[in-house]
């Protein structure tokens, strides 16, 4: 079996606590960047739309956008780095 099959017990419990860590990091970003993160990324709305919504500029949005994704990305680092390890160990 390879560490990344579908069927491997390791690969669901990493899915599970990434999904897990994913869902913690956007539920900890302020308000309206969690707001507009959601809109963009869960509701498929484009900047220009989520802009209107808010009431706000696009590049508004598109400073919220970096804000969640800097966030979230630092949040999940730790465990794309043991991912990896598995990976190739």
């Amino acid at each position: 079996l390879s560490m990344f099959d579908d069927t491997h017990p390791l690969e669901d419990l990493l899915r599970k606590e990434l999904d897990s860590q994913i869902e913690t990091a956007i539920e900890n970003l302020p308000p309206i960047t969690r707001d507009i993160y959601i809109l963009n990324k869960l509701e498929g709305l484009k900047y220009k739309d989520i802009a209107k919504r808010k009431a706000m500029s696009e590049q508004n949005v598109k400073y919220h956008m970096a804000k969640a994704n800097q966030y979230i990305s630092e949040r999940l680092a730790k465990y794309l780095a043991v991912i990896v390890f598995f990976h190739f160990f």
